[in-house]
This record gives structure tokens, sequence and C-alpha cells, in this order.
């Protein structure tokens, strides 16, 4: 049973923000498994993928804004 799966997902699905966690730190731990993906040499094929739209949406939205604002793009 996963908090995330049963109480996260579904509401931020209805619109609702869920906790306060910023574009800024989902972006940098995005980055940071993008960073560990490329020096370990696996593949995790949406890495890159994912820093990148973080990063549009911290330029877009402003880095101080919940993650969930990214649903946005």
């Amino acid at each position: 049973s996963s908090w995330v799966a049963e109480k996260l997902l579904p509401s931020i699905l209805e619109g609702n923000p869920g906790p306060a966690f910023t574009l800024n730190l989902a972006h940098k731990d995005a980055c940071l498994v993008n960073e560990l993906n490329q020096s370990f040499k696996t593949s995790l094929e949406f890495s890159e993928r994912l820093c990148e739209v973080l990063q549009q949406a911290c330029t877009t939205y402003g880095g101080d804004k919940s993650f969930t604002q990214m649903m946005d793009l």
C-alpha cells in the first residue's frame, strides 16, 4: 500500500496541490537522479526528460510553486 498512490496522486489529479514541495526541489532531485544515471551508465529512459520538464515548469511558473504545477504544462 502506497500513500502516494492512494492519497497524493488522486488529490493531484483532482486539482488539489497536495503537500508543498517546490518545483525547485523537484528539479534538483530529478537532475540528481539524472546525474547518477549518467555516472553509472544505467538506462532510466525518462530521467533526462523529467529534468527538462521540471526546468521548463520552474521557468514558466516560478521555482517556488508546488511541483504539481508541472501538470499544467
